[in-house]
């Protein structure tokens, strides 16, 4: 009887345990952004997280202009914010900026985004931009998911 009582025990604690770990995330959509406009380039980062049954399901990376106007991504897909011609950037940001979305959109996990001591990753193909920034804004986003 101690023996199966134990085994009942021991079930119910590793079930605890693993629902405790996989614990899903609130349904909704969750913002953050940077608290100031950069001095250097003028733009102040912001990121949308969307949670649905309990994962995310889109992201969207974005900034605005201390001056207004366009958006960065559409500054970049029209070709007002190009940084192929300006540098070592393999892709204009728009381009980047999506393909750090959707890796997130992957893997489910903010963390999976390893960073360097510049802020840049190379766990995701194709980015060469800083995206500590970007990483930074979804913990905050996600924070409020709990």
């Amino acid at each position: 009887m101690k023996k199966v009582l134990s085994i009942i025990l021991i079930s119910v604690l590793a079930i605890s345990l693993l629902t405790a770990c996989g614990s899903k995330l609130k349904d909704g959509s969750y913002t953050a952004e940077e608290a100031d406009f950069d001095d250097y380039s003028g733009w102040k980062d912001n990121v949308t997280v969307e949670v649905k049954d309990g994962k995310i399901t889109a992201v969207d990376w974005n900034s605005t202009h201390k001056d207004g106007g366009k958006d960065k991504k559409t500054s970049s897909k029209d070709g007002d914010y190009g940084m192929v011609a300006f540098g070592d950037a393999v892709a204009e940001w728009h381009e980047q900026a999506e393909k750090v979305e959707s890796f997130l959109i992957e893997k489910q996990d903010v963390d999976a985004i390893k960073l360097d001591d510049e802020g840049k990753t190379d766990s995701v193909a194709g980015v060469t931009m800083i995206v500590g920034g970007f990483v930074d804004m979804v913990k905050d986003a996600l924070s409020k998911a709990k």
